[in-house]
């Protein structure tokens, strides 16, 4: 809750598109959930990616504010900063830099702490969101042409996570081991999501080569990820975790097997992908987080 309070005392307001870059790590599963219970729209960027293409995707979301990393990220930001007119303040999960609108996420934090009471009807506000409110902003690989911005409700997720739900019964007894990096539509909603939805426990894999190691360590009840990953074991000896997993491969089991209908226009953004409504009563991804916050 008070992350989201810290969003508002950027200036951000509803509509407003907010990005992540950075690896997993829990501030990024944070910071997701107060933009949306700030009624901003995330826009996660992976962090591979180049100065140049991150700019891109800056630019065309007009995001008005980005968390990044450490320093290293944001040198990525700094070096095309000309080029991204829209945005206004940079927060560094660690480290410190020097540039307009630069801060840290603990003087963030203590920037929203002082304008707490500013705010009396926040829940409120964010447990009005609607179905058809943006929620995120997930961009193509860009593959044939400039990256694409897919615009994804709360009542996409909503819908894929009931019905996800569905298939895999999932609880607060349950530990997930998150692979895929948040930036990626299939972690996005089953491994984040999904698994907040359902009070299961997330841990973040320091690396693809680092799995083996990982799930010895974790010991996961579920583990989302595309067939790919899942082609074999991870490099390492034995695994035990693994075969007493629940590994969820593709996205048939996590969105409960249901298509998707057909192909929209070219020209359609809105992402087809489930009923924009859910479909049965639940809560959306934002109530998941006042909830949990409470």
């Amino acid at each position: 809750a008070l992350r989201a309070l810290d969003i508002r005392e950027l200036g951000a307001r509803g509509g407003d598109r907010i990005a992540i870059l950075s690896p997993n790590r829990p501030e990024c599963a944070i910071d997701d959930f107060a933009c949306l219970t700030a009624l901003c729209a995330g826009v996660p960027i992976y962090p591979t990616l180049p100065a140049g293409q991150a700019a891109y995707l800056l630019r065309d979301s007009r995001a008005v504010a980005i968390f990044v990393a450490d320093p290293v990220q944001y040198e990525k930001v700094a070096e095309t900063r000309r080029e991204t007119p829209d945005l206004r303040h940079v927060i560094l999960f660690e480290g410190t830099a020097e540039g307009p609108g630069v801060t840290t996420l603990q003087a963030l934090q203590q920037l929203g702490a002082s304008g707490e009471g500013k705010y009396p009807s926040y829940e409120e506000d964010a447990l009005g969101v609607t179905p058809d409110d943006l929620a995120t902003l997930i961009y193509t690989s860009g593959t044939t042409g400039d990256p694409k911005g897919v615009m994804l409700t709360h009542g996409n997720f909503t819908s894929n996570v009931v019905n996800a739900l569905e298939v895999l019964p999932l609880g607060p007894q349950d530990t997930a081991l998150s692979l895929l990096p948040l930036s990626h539509s299939f972690e996005r909603m089953g491994g984040h999501y999904a698994m907040v939805h359902a009070g299961v426990t997330i841990a973040y894999a320091e690396s693809f080569d680092r799995i083996a190691a990982n799930l010895q360590e974790v010991r996961p009840t579920i583990t989302p990820a595309p067939p790919l990953t899942m082609a074999g074991r991870p490099s390492g000896a034995n695994v035990p975790a693994w075969d007493r997993s629940t590994v969820a491969t593709a996205a048939a089991p996590l969105t409960g097997g249901r298509a998707s209908g057909p192909e929209p226009p070219p020209s359609v953004r809105r992402t087809t992908s489930g009923s924009s409504r859910p479909s049965r009563p639940s809560r959306s991804p934002v109530r998941a987080a006042v909830r949990n916050a409470s």
